[in-house]
Formats: C-alpha cells, sequence, structure tokens
C-alpha cells in the first residue's frame, strides 16, 4: 500500500513538474472581494519567481528563491534554500480591507516555536507542537515573510536564514 501511495506521489510530481508553461502567458488570481461581498473580482499576477534582495542577508545564509506555479486553479511553490528545497500547494487568501495576500507555504515546519512566552511557567508546563506552513504576505510583486516573533511570542519560521523580515522580490 505504501509503495502504490508512493508511486501516485511521484507521477503527480512529475506531472506538475513536465508541464508546458508559457513565460509569456501571465497567470492571475482572482480573489472574490470580501470586504463588500460583491461578485467583483481582483486581478493579482503571483506566478514568478522571487528571491532575496539584500546583499547583506545573502552574505548570511539567507540566499532564499521562491517559484510560484499554477497547475490549472492550484497554486505551488517551490522553496530553495542553502539547506533545503520544498515543493508543495500555496495557500492564498484575500486579507480583508488590504490590498495584501496571505500566503502559506505549505508543509514546511517551522524550525523553532515556543509559542507565548510571558508566562514561563505556563509554557514550561505545555508541551507545544511545531506549527507547519510559512506563512508570509505579498504585496507589490513582493512576498515579505516575518521570520521570527519577539520576545512575548517566540518562533523561528525558517531557521537558515537570521533576518526579522524576508523580503522576497520578483524577478
Amino acid at each position: 500500500m505504501t509503495k502504490f501511495v508512493l508511486s501516485i506521489a511521484i507521477i503527480f510530481f512529475a506531472v506538475i513538474s513536465c508541464s508546458n508553461t508559457n513565460s509569456e502567458e501571465k497567470s492571475f488570481l482572482k480573489i472574490k472581494n470580501k470586504i463588500t461581498d460583491a461578485k467583483d473580482e481582483i486581478l493579482i499576477e503571483i506566478v514568478g519567481i522571487y528571491e532575496v534582495e539584500s546583499e547583506s542577508a545573502i552574505k548570511e545564509g539567507c540566499d532564499l528563491k521562491v517559484e510560484i506555479t499554477k497547475v490549472k486553479s492550484t497554486y505551488y511553490y517551490t522553496l530553495t534554500s542553502a539547506i533545503r528545497e520544498k515543493s508543495a500547494e500555496l495557500s492564498v487568501d484575500k486579507i480583508e480591507n488590504s490590498d495584501e495576500l496571505a500566503l502559506i507555504l505549505n508543509e514546511i515546519q517551522w524550525s523553532e516555536y515556543k509559542g507565548d512566552i510571558s508566562n514561563e511557567k505556563e509554557s514550561k508546563e505545555k508541551e507545544l507542537k511545531i506549527p507547519v506552513g510559512i506563512n508570509a504576505t505579498f504585496l507589490n510583486n513582493e512576498i515579505i515573510i516575518q521570520n521570527y516573533g519577539n520576545d512575548m511570542n517566540y518562533y523561528v519560521q525558517l531557521g537558515e536564514c537570521s533576518e526579522k523580515y524576508i523580503r522576497l522580490v520578483r524577478k
């Protein structure tokens, strides 16, 4: 049974990676306007390659690249860094009262998570599961990842980057 599921998964990813996409052709994400609940749709182009632009971040090992593709009506990403390459489905939602999109790079486990550590006594009593799915926002052809939290809510999404805000710009 395991071999069957693995075979299906390999075939699925082979079909996705071999799909012929025209670089000239633009893919747009149609999002229903949740603010007014009107039938108006906002067209936002998100398919493309995004890379870290900051030389200081790259020197510190935060040389990330995210490629977003579209197969039929589903978006996928491939995240490449110095220590990993991961491909999976991309979740996309419109942020209310904003031009931003909320993105989740599914299936990537965070590097660290301690949750709300304002009350350390309670925090030590609970064993927290490390979240899966890298949270990001998309605006003006950029993907921004808040990579780590603060003293009250400690987490690190991508351990290979020391930047608080990882800025990936469309190439």
